[in-house]
């Protein structure tokens, strides 16, 4: 397989109709006539349409530094803060969520795991950082709201205060 490149698209070009705004798109490239494999994510919310949390994608993007893109071979849009993911939509083979994952301190996600029957150990993560919300389950969005949050901190916390200040755009007045 050829290398994967990742594009913001314009809603100019998505306007071709080649694309449409919220698509992806995977192959050959036919306006750049690309022989490579390319992926292309255009605003919207690919497959977000059928989870009960689509408020998610724009709470997450709201935060400062936070990036989105979709990893290909696993079907996962994943949230990063410096290259670092703090959280994940897994979706099967037609787009459809069925796990949002998230990083949580061990207790805290123990704490968590006993409290839902859907939230579980991370689903192919690490078991004792990452913890899975079923994506049409009966988690209270205040609490999801509450987890993303705290994946947040916990991974922005993981910078060096010099990079904090940098992902969070604050400056030392100099």
């Amino acid at each position: 397989m050829g290398e994967i490149k990742r594009y913001d698209v314009s809603e100019e070009w998505a306007h071709s109709g080649i694309i449409k705004a919220g698509d992806l798109f995977k192959g050959k490239d036919p306006v750049r006539k690309s022989s490579q494999t390319e992926v292309a994510h255009v605003g919207g919310k690919e497959g977000l349409e059928h989870m009960k949390y689509e408020w998610m994608d724009e709470y997450l993007l709201k935060k400062p530094g936070v990036t989105k893109d979709l990893q290909a071979e696993w079907n996962w849009i994943r949230y990063q803060i410096g290259g670092k993911m703090f959280a994940a939509i897994c979706r099967d083979d037609d787009n459809k969520p069925y796990y949002i994952t998230l990083k949580l301190e061990p207790v805290e996600g123990d704490f968590w795991r006993q409290q839902y029957e859907d939230i579980i150990p991370g689903y192919y993560m690490n078991k004792q950082h990452w913890n899975s919300v079923k994506a049409d389950g009966d988690v209270p969005d205040d609490v999801l709201k509450d987890l993303l949050d705290k994946a947040y901190k916990i991974v922005l916390g993981s910078f060096s205060k010099k990079k904090q200040k940098e992902i969070l755009g604050e400056t030392d007045g100099i």
